[in-house]
């Protein structure tokens, strides 16, 4: 079905079909002179579509030439018209819904004067009634198989009438891998836009499945052309590269478990030999407490004899040189102290801080050496 173009007539012509409306409209109106009876018509806004046949309005049912115009001329839109002198209905085509019963129409609708009436709003008054019936009848002629060449073409559509945007990587194939984005409007190097595009793509405001309601007549060209290719090699290819990438992640997938129980099996295998070193560490220290015991027994008492025999080193050391320093204990003021006397319990840090003094060049002793002095040879008399 090619399209329909739907224009109101400003005046009849004197073709056959133009004779004959004029003689059929004058015997239905009041006036005997077709300048005034057309005048008394008017077009009511109700129009149907022959390929309606589950939906037939009543005043086309009870028309005396049903599927014909007034002037005998088969038709496939019926426009219901009324004399407004008389109450006689009937029906024109698309070829006779004249400009001057649409004019009255609209008066009537609006309010507007016949001359304020443009020939926009005329034609704005015939599509919005005949734009549905249009499509009704598209989609009954060429519904089924348009939705059949659109389906079956619509997803290599989306991959094939298309142009690369950017390259991206796809971790589920493991590579970068092209973005593509819908050629909207075909240039030369182009072989034809998007039809799906162009049909009822979501982001297309001008979608023609909303903006006509049915698609235009190089839309259904490229579309059969599309089909054709998609049957004879092009949705097997598409199919080809979808079961390639489908592989590819499983093989990435597979790699991937593959790695993965690979490494949980080091883990395992890390986790046991660190088990087994404790176990082996454990019954070590278990079997070499005793030994480590003994000798850190043994380490002590050695440490003991040791600290004793350095104790009575010292002790006999003062006790034979201390005196010594008995001259500079009394220069400094100190009171005297009685090196065959020294207290053994003492501890061993103030024995050799004692024996260090002894042994040092007493002149060159300071203030906070005489003030320890003091506080050990005090605490040796307490």
């Amino acid at each position: 079905m090619t399209d329909e173009m739907t224009m109101a007539k400003r005046r009849l012509g004197t073709s056959h079909w133009d004779k004959k409306l004029v003689t059929n409209m004058v015997a239905l109106s009041v006036s005997n002179d077709y300048e005034e009876a057309h005048k008394e018509w008017i077009a009511t806004g109700d129009v149907w579509w022959r390929g309606q046949t589950d939906n037939i309005p009543t005043w086309v049912q009870q028309n005396n030439h049903p599927m014909k115009c007034l002037c005998g001329h088969d038709i496939v839109y019926h426009f219901r018209i009324q004399n407004t002198e008389n109450g006689n209905e009937d029906i024109v085509g698309s070829d006779h819904i004249n400009s001057y019963l649409i004019i009255r129409a609209i008066a009537k609708e609006t309010g507007m004067r016949p001359d304020e009436i443009t020939e926009e709003l005329i034609q704005q008054w015939l599509n919005v009634r005949v734009k549905g019936m249009k499509a009704e009848a598209w989609w009954a002629e060429n519904g089924k198989s348009f939705e059949l060449m659109f389906n079956t073409v619509k997803e290599a559509d989306l991959r094939y009438n298309t142009k690369v945007k950017d390259w991206k990587y796809n971790y589920g194939t493991k590579r970068n891998e092209p973005v593509y984005k819908l050629i909207k409007k075909a240039s030369p190097t182009d072989e034809m836009a998007s039809i799906v595009w162009r049909w009822n793509h979501p982001d297309n405001s001008r979608a023609q499945i909303n903006s006509r309601g049915y698609p235009n007549e190089k839309l259904m060209y490229d579309l059969s052309v599309f089909y054709i290719k998609c049957l004879t090699g092009l949705n097997d290819q598409l199919q080809a590269e979808k079961l390639a990438r489908e592989e590819r992640i499983a093989q990435v997938a597979e790699q991937q478990r593959i790695r993965q129980e690979e490494e949980a099996r080091r883990q395992a295998e890390y986790a046991e030999i660190q088990r087994q070193r404790e176990l082996e560490r454990k019954a070590y220290e278990e079997k070499m407490r005793p030994i480590w015991e003994e000798e850190a027994r043994q380490r002590e008492i050695k440490r003991k004899k040791a600290e004793a025999r350095e104790r009575n080193d010292l002790l006999l050391h003062m006790a034979t040189h201390g005196s010594k320093a008995d001259k500079m204990i009394e220069y400094y003021g100190l009171e005297p102290i009685n090196w065959q006397n020294i207290n053994p319990n003492l501890s061993l840090h103030d024995l050799r801080t004692l024996h260090r003094y002894i042994n040092s060049d007493m002149k060159n002793l300071d203030r906070s050496d005489l003030r320890r002095i003091e506080e050990i040879t005090k605490g040796d008399k307490e």
